[in-house]
């Protein structure tokens, strides 16, 4: 009986050790609940009158609670990670409704618009720009200052 518990202990620690590091927890679960019941199993097997059929009984109900556990965390991982990625498209959507465009900039030149609203708009709102040469020459030809575009240029998303 030592020998078994001492077995199943070193066989339990190399696996946790070794083996779990690319393992889902759904794995890692069935593992260590399969090695934990197989000696908790063992041990009441051997007051019972059979080790053996205690560390397997054990071993299986350990390995199915573990998995069950596992999976349960793996679920949650997953809903989780499925919510950020859904938070993340959505304030990018957002971004792209409400963020300011060359066009946008331009209109708010000619309209006599002053610099400081301007940039006031771009720090708000944040910027989908041109700021190629063309771009910017574009930009400058319709109005817009050269203040005014340096701040465009620091806050350009593409």
């Amino acid at each position: 009986m030592l020998r078994l518990n001492w077995l199943v202990g070193v066989v339990t620690i190399c696996v946790m050790a070794t083996g779990c590091q690319n393992m889902n927890n759904t794995e890692k679960g069935a593992v260590v609940g399969g090695a934990s019941g197989a000696g908790i199993g063992a041990i009441v097997g051997k007051q019972l009158g059979s080790t053996g059929a205690g560390a397997a009984i054990g071993g299986v109900a350990g390995t199915l609670f573990g998995g069950a556990v596992g999976k349960a965390q793996d679920n949650a991982e997953e809903t989780e990670m499925y919510r950020e990625h859904a938070a993340q498209q959505e304030a990018t959507r957002k971004f792209e409704k409400n963020a300011m465009n060359n066009h946008d900039v331009i209109k708010f030149a000619q309209s006599n618009v002053s610099d400081e609203f301007i940039i006031g708009e771009i720090k708000r709102r944040g910027g989908r720009f041109d700021m190629s040469t063309e771009g910017m020459l574009f930009l400058h030809e319709n109005g817009v200052s050269e203040h005014v575009l340096t701040v465009m240029q620091e806050r350009a998303r593409y």
